[in-house]
């Protein structure tokens, strides 16, 4: 967490990162929908920016993450994504 003073108020920023590990123990392909979702805020004070997403389909309005993902036969893939939550102290 950080805080930066700007003009009269401080702002807090607070970066969080998340590593999803999926694992395809079957011995043939899988195609997978993973979904996972950022928080999304009603408040003008409170502001959410995706920095990283692993390619996932981002939509911005419901904070929703989508991954398509073909999985070849014992394989393991991580998928990363990484945000910043913006809001006054």
């Amino acid at each position: 967490m950080t805080t930066f003073f700007f003009q009269c108020c401080p702002i807090i920023l607070v970066d969080l990162a998340y590593e999803i590990t999926i694992r395809n123990t079957k011995p043939r392909s899988i195609n997978l929908t993973m979904e996972d979702q950022l928080p999304i805020s009603n408040q003008k004070s409170i502001e959410i920016e995706l920095l990283e997403n692993s390619n996932a389909k981002y939509d911005s309005k419901t904070g929703k993450l989508d991954w398509q993902i073909k999985m070849e036969p014992n394989s393991t893939q991580r998928l990363n994504f990484k945000y910043m939550a913006k809001y006054p102290y």
